[in-house]
């Protein structure tokens, strides 16, 4: 199980790369025998992570979900090809959007 702590820090604030690496390292630190799994949307943040985990050699397994009618075409492609180029596998996950907002959002 995964817990978030809010608490000051006492140290400078580093870059986003050095805070990414840095939470990739302490997740690992916490959870040393479980395999880092990332869902990878196409945008910067997500790549900014899966980066994180592949410095620190965490090698995470790498899902990206498509939604239907092809409405993230886009960001499934550039996901995609930045894995590939990575030299990563990765998941794709179909995932009915329409379906859930209409039947399954509200309860969520």
């Amino acid at each position: 199980k995964f817990k978030t702590i809010y608490d000051t820090i006492n140290r400078p604030v580093g870059t986003l790369w050095d805070e990414a690496v840095l939470a990739a390292k302490t997740t690992m630190e916490a959870h040393p025998n479980v395999k880092p799994k990332l869902f990878f949307s196409g945008g910067v943040d997500s790549e900014v992570m899966v980066r994180a985990f592949l410095e620190i050699n965490a090698k995470p397994e790498i899902y990206i979900v498509r939604y239907e009618d092809d409405i993230n075409i886009r960001d499934v492609s550039y996901a995609i090809s930045n894995t590939l180029a990575l030299g990563q596998d990765y998941k794709v996950i179909d995932f009915n959007l329409k379906r859930f907002f209409e039947n399954e959002a509200e309860k969520v």
